[in-house]
């Protein structure tokens, strides 16, 4: 799952990836992350809340497609 979410970071917009390494990576917090991007919390959450979603997304196509394959056989 590890290696999916990887290859999936490459197909969000840049300033989502870059929030997400600062996040997952860096271990950054909220606070920091607005405080070294200057804007709100709130709009630091928001676009990680999107970003994740958007995530959740590409998994859901590729597992979703792969156990309905399996279902098929």
């Amino acid at each position: 799952m590890q290696e999916s979410i990887e290859r999936y970071m490459d197909k969000l917009k840049p300033e989502y990836r870059s929030l997400i390494e600062l996040r997952w990576k860096e271990g950054l917090s909220y606070r920091e992350m607005a405080e070294l991007l200057d804007t709100r919390e709130d709009v630091i959450k928001q676009r990680l809340f999107r970003a994740r979603e958007r995530i959740k997304k590409l998994l859901h196509r590729e597992w979703g497609a792969a156990h309905e394959q399996r279902k098929v056989k």
